[in-house]
């Protein structure tokens, strides 16, 4: 596996700094990868707090005003036979003219090195810095490709597109914790991506199976789901019962294992996940399902509101209407074991069979109302683009086991 270098062109890791902020993105991937790297910058820049201490950090680039030969020479020292270099703007900043010439001259004196050069701004008008045949160009959206290609004069294949470079994790403030159970991929490719924050015990009261019903309609029309128990860990067999009950029933509508999540059967640390961790995972989400039809404070609506998710709640709870006023949808879920604590499984299965029209209908709502909000519409397509692992992380492996 090939050692990359990084070239950081800024003299501050500050994170308003957006290309500190790109740079942070491929550490934390590398890392993951366990690809050999080391960063390069300019003297004088400080080790970003950020960084691991056992990573290679070397402030050894002369400044762009002290001409060429330095540049040259203290690009030699950093690079040393590093046969893969990444670069950040370096080829269009202005104050960075004198690091051109010294590339060129690097690239002929180091013919099998590669070097990738990232471009974050639109490339228009005309270069004037020399053609860099033996470079790779990187754009991060598809429609600049051919303008790259024609600024720079090189082939359309020596421009690459690289769509996704922020790790959702990082992107969403995602912990560790959370993306241990968390199918990440999945849950920002779904269409219907839901959040059941209460515990099962309490389930005639809830209605856990409303938001099981409600995604099996929505599967049924061809869109991906994803649902997300957040129950709090518990001990008696009562408990493991009702939860086994949920993915038979889960099963019996249509719903596939990979399609759900139970957080207590994977983090069991009591009483559950903390305050925090649920904003993560509210913030993942797209739609929260509240069939409860008695809550004097609902505070879980509050949270997915906060966190941009369409409430689909019951219109018979009066807080509900308080709460959210116009800006729900607004569905009557019946009970249909009224207040009874069993969880009975063949009566549930023929209401909604019963009652699958309604399901239907309301899936549509949900999915209509999903494509014509602007701010629920864009929140997914972000997730959708930066969810996966995606083609930051593929990238880098690719360029770091090809043979040089």
């Amino acid at each position: 596996m090939n050692e990359i270098s990084i070239l950081f062109p800024g003299g501050s890791w500050a994170p308003s700094y957006s290309l500190s902020t790109v740079i942070r993105e491929h550490v934390y991937q590398l890392l993951a990868e366990k690809i050999p790297f080391r960063i390069l910058t300019f003297k004088g820049t400080p080790r970003p707090e950020w960084l691991p201490e056992s990573a290679d950090y070397r402030a050894v680039l002369s400044a762009a005003d002290e001409g060429s030969e330095m540049a040259q020479q203290s690009l030699l020292q950093g690079l040393e036979d590093t046969p893969v270099i990444i670069t950040h703007d370096f080829v269009v900043l202005e104050g960075l003219k004198n690091y051109v010439a010294a590339f060129r001259e690097n690239l002929s004196s180091h013919p099998n090195r590669r070097w990738y050069h990232v471009l974050h701004f639109d490339p228009a008008g005309d270069y004037t810095g020399g053609e860099l045949l033996n470079c790779h160009f990187i754009c991060l959206s598809p429609s600049l490709r051919e303008r790259a290609a024609g600024r720079f004069k090189v082939n359309l294949d020596r421009v690459l597109l690289l769509e996704n470079y922020r790790s959702p994790k990082l992107l969403l403030g995602l912990t560790d914790e959370v993306t241990s159970f968390l199918d990440l991929d999945r849950a920002a490719q779904a269409d219907f991506c839901s959040l059941h924050p209460f515990s099962l015990i309490r389930s005639p009261l809830k209605q856990p199976f409303q938001l099981l019903f409600t995604a099996a309609a929505i599967k049924a029309k061809g869109r991906r789901v994803y649902l997300i128990f957040a129950d709090p860990v518990h001990e008696p067999e009562h408990y493991r019962n009702i939860r086994l009950s949920m993915k038979w029933l889960a099963n019996a509508v249509g719903l596939s294992a990979e399609e759900i999540v139970f957080t207590s059967e994977i983090t069991h640390r009591q009483p559950g996940l903390s305050s925090s961790e649920m904003s993560q995972l509210f913030r993942i989400c797209n739609v929260f399902v509240h069939a409860s039809e008695k809550e004097g404070g609902p505070l879980a609506i509050g949270e997915a509101m906060a966190n941009g998710n369409l409430c689909v709640v019951n219109s018979e709870t009066a807080a509900f209407h308080d709460m959210l006023g116009e800006h729900a949808i607004f569905h009557r879920f019946e009970n249909p074991y009224g207040t009874g604590k069993k969880f009975r499984i063949p009566e549930l299965l023929t209401y909604f069979k019963e009652r699958r029209a309604e399901y239907d209908s309301l899936a549509e709502k949900i999915l209509q109302e999903l494509a014509k909000n602007p701010v629920l519409a864009a929140k997914r397509r972000c997730l959708q683009r930066f969810g996966s692992r995606g083609n930051l992380s593929q990238f880098l492996r690719q360029i770091s086991q090809a043979s040089v």
